[in-house]
């Protein structure tokens, strides 16, 4: 009993003291929409490195529609889930509640798209424990009555450990 006292005032001592170190994480969740006729797998977003302070982690949009012309990243700090079967977006939701919107570049690699965009994060420990919530939107004449094809959501968790 007395170690495991003494332990958890160590946690208390060290979160009070601010040196507790934050965990950058990534997890999807949900998906994005059917592509058309089933051929390939959903559009996905990704995440390449991990999100810390004062690195440059990058967001992949995998899986475009080969006709898919542009695309941005939805930003937020709230996820929901809206269905948007009712504007022509079959099996479609939106996930987050967007708050900006970053352009991304897609290249056609083989039959499908892919997209990426460079996330900097400045080495500012305000922003450790920061958490966003991201998914991909493509304009894709052939993904439905609608023309648009999204992700999943990523969910991005900054952590502390500096490079």
């Amino acid at each position: 009993m007395r170690r495991l006292l003494t332990t958890s005032l160590l946690a208390a001592l060290t979160l009070a003291s601010g040196t507790a170190q934050v965990e950058a994480t990534y997890t999807a969740s949900g998906t994005g929409c059917p592509h058309p006729f089933g051929q390939f797998s959903s559009p996905e977003l990704q995440l390449r490195g991990m999100a810390n302070i004062g690195t440059t982690p990058s967001l992949l949009l995998l899986s475009a529609q080969n006709d898919a012309t542009a695309a941005v990243v939805l930003f937020g700090t709230q996820t929901l889930v809206i269905g948007l079967d009712p504007i022509g977006a079959t099996s479609c939701d939106l996930l987050v509640n967007p708050d900006f919107v970053i352009p991304m570049q897609l290249t056609l690699v083989l039959t499908l798209g892919i997209g990426l965009l460079e996330l900097p994060i400045a080495n500012d420990p305000q922003f450790a424990g920061q958490v966003l919530h991201a998914q991909g939107v493509m304009l894709s004449p052939s993904a439905n009555a609608l023309g648009i094809a999204m992700t999943n959501r990523g969910t991005i968790s900054i952590g502390d450990q500096t490079p």
